[in-house]
């Protein structure tokens, strides 16, 4: 949002300096973050911190890939309650083009130590040709 008010606003140099000026902060507490954490990993309360943390964010992966899911792998979003119920309703339909991106890319990263933004970028150029 604050790249479009920037490039609404005063152009490209607007849209560069409003991503700039929103990123900026986020970066530079990360750093302190794990400046800290390497200083203190060791102590308990971090650990139980850490402890704690892992499997809510492994649960929040899981639910944005479901979610990122019924927007590209499927043709509607999960029905969740009616797949439940063993009823599949007629708009649920599989996308094979995209399930194909979605099964190759998978595989990359976790067999291979290939750069994210390259499968990204090949799966946007795949998506191109496969799913139009």
């Amino acid at each position: 949002m604050a790249t479009f008010l920037g490039f609404h606003q005063a152009g490209v140099v607007g849209a560069a300096l409003a991503t700039i000026g929103l990123l900026t902060p986020g970066f530079f507490l990360m750093l302190l973050a794990l400046r800290s954490l390497k200083k203190w990993e060791k102590t308990l309360p971090v650990r139980g911190f850490l402890f704690g943390v892992r499997p809510a964010v492994a649960g929040m992966i899981g639910a944005s890939t479901l979610i990122y899911m019924g927007m590209s792998v499927f043709t509607c979003r999960i029905p969740w309650g009616a797949l439940l119920s063993g009823v599949i309703p007629e708009d649920f339909q599989l996308r094979p083009g995209a399930l194909l991106i979605f099964l190759l890319s998978a595989a990359l990263l976790y067999r291979t130590r290939i750069s994210i933004m390259k499968v990204i970028f090949a799966s946007a150029i795949l998506g191109a040709f496969l799913c139009v």
